[in-house]
């Protein structure tokens, strides 16, 4: 427990009082709407990756198919992108927006059961590799370094 300490004179000496910590009353410590909604956000993008290096066409179209279309109401991407647009307008009306992050966020985990089901089931493109490159992450970390040595070097030796 923080405590603040107050120091009273008397006469020569100082008397140190041990108070209790005071509380902001105005913060509880709980994530504001717009801060779960951008996590939402995240992780929705994250899950679109992870399933897009899915090993199976049929698992990816049968989760795709699940998600739904965007322009149909209801459909978790959808919310999704109600949940997106509003955070690039800015703030909505609060209870509305808590209201979709709620639907969004009760989604997710749903989501995600289906998408770490098709990746133990069918394995991803990506196991051990940087996506697309055909690199594993030493390889590419040695790539850098040497990149950075081309650039590094010639001021270094003159």
């Amino acid at each position: 427990m923080r405590k603040y300490r107050r120091s009273f004179m008397n006469g020569e000496r100082f008397f140190q009082l041990a108070l209790p910590a005071r509380k902001n009353l105005g913060s509880i410590g709980l994530p504001t709407v717009t801060e779960r909604a951008q996590a939402a956000v995240t992780k929705y993008q994250s899950l679109m990756a992870r399933l897009n290096d899915v090993n199976n066409a049929e698992a990816q179209l049968e989760i795709r198919n699940w998600l739904g279309d965007s322009n149909t109401p209801g459909t978790p991407a959808e919310r999704y992108g109600v949940v997106e647009a509003d955070l690039m307008a800015g703030q909505p009306d609060p209870t509305l927006q808590a209201k979709r992050v709620s639907d969004l966020e009760s989604l997710l985990a749903d989501f995600e059961s289906r998408v770490a089901g098709a990746e133990a089931a069918y394995g991803t493109s990506t196991d051990g590799q940087i996506a697309g490159s055909g690199l594993s992450g030493n390889d590419l970390a040695m790539l850098a370094l040497a990149a950075v040595s081309l650039f590094v070097l010639p001021f270094v030796i003159e």
